[in-house]
């Protein structure tokens, strides 16, 4: 962290600002300190515009080091500060420090996970549970426990869940309420507050 903050390059990106393209060939290492990001695919999806949302303590854009193409577009939602690392800046330091390359197959590893996370949950037949995963996701809570300080809130519109989790939206609006009645959620204009994170992921593991 502090061999990579301490060659960074801090910017702030307005909505619908772009920090990283798919299929740019070269390219740094980039990070998300505050704010919250979509994350699209690399070929256009004919239903849904992203298919991620990433926040705070993101970090990606290591393909270029590897020799390959960046594979997906990064834009800002919302007011964004971030970090580029320049990919110059990157290599010069792996080549100082060749046990650093132990970091980016960590960062490869755990984009990996997610995008498998991504694909379990569309597989689920139960679709309460495909709803939780997803809002758990898009929140970035999925895998961890907020601090109280943290708040996990999911600030796009219930169309756009809905297409993310493979439903219509009147269905994705019957599932919403049921969560509601569970006390596992709020649901507000194009804002969804997860209540009970805990509770949606027991709902998760007792589907498994």
């Amino acid at each position: 962290q502090e061999a990579l903050l301490g060659i960074a390059i801090w910017h702030t990106a307005r909505p619908g600002e772009a920090i990283t393209r798919a299929g740019d060939a070269e390219g740094g290492l980039v990070a998300v300190a505050s704010g919250t990001a979509e994350v699209a695919a690399e070929v256009g999806h004919p239903d849904t515009r992203f298919v991620h949302l990433v926040h705070a303590g993101f970090w990606g854009g290591h393909r270029p080091l590897l020799g390959r193409p960046r594979n997906a577009t990064v834009v800002a939602r919302t007011d964004m500060l971030w970090v580029l690392v320049p990919q110059r800046a990157v290599e010069q330091l792996l080549k100082e420090e060749p046990l650093f390359w132990r970091y980016i197959a960590q960062l490869s590893d755990l984009l990996y996970g997610t995008v498998v996370q991504i694909m379990v949950d569309l597989t689920r037949q139960n679709g309460l549970s495909r709803t939780a995963g997803a809002l758990l996701r898009l929140a970035g809570c999925r895998d961890h426990e907020l601090r109280p300080d943290e708040s996990a809130e999911v600030r796009i519109p219930q169309a756009d869940i809905a297409a993310l989790a493979v439903m219509s939206r009147n269905t994705m609006g019957t599932y919403l309420a049921e969560l509601v009645r569970l006390r596992l959620i709020d649901v507000s204009y194009r804002s969804i507050r997860i209540v009970d994170a805990p509770g949606l992921r027991n709902l998760l593991d007792c589907e498994e």
